[in-house]
């Protein structure tokens, strides 16, 4: 998955990409979202972090993220379907730090 890490600050509103070619065999793509979920130590975070639903375009998962607590580390977690039948997941650490 690319990337693993994404740093923005708490006013940000950001809309990132996952690219899941790395994840796949020759010749598979991703066929559906099966989730993408926000935790912070194992409490579900989605409805603070996640704004609105995550799309697909290709084997990029577009999903916008905002607003978080500055100096926490948030897990943003990617499932999959892929056309071949594979689920996959792939975890995002999502860093919200506050610029000085």
């Amino acid at each position: 998955m690319n990337p693993s890490t994404f740093i923005k600050q708490p006013y940000e509103k950001r809309t990132i990409v996952i690219n899941f070619i790395d994840s796949l065999l020759p010749g598979d793509s991703i066929a559906s979202i099966n989730g993408v979920t926000a935790w912070l130590s194992g409490v579900d975070k989605s409805s603070e972090i996640i704004s609105g639903a995550a799309s697909l375009l290709g084997n990029k998962v577009y999903v916008t993220l905002t607003a978080g607590t500055s100096g926490y580390t948030y897990n943003i977690r990617f499932r999959v379907g892929t056309t071949n039948g594979d689920t996959i997941e792939d975890d995002l650490d999502l860093i919200v730090r506050e610029k000085s």
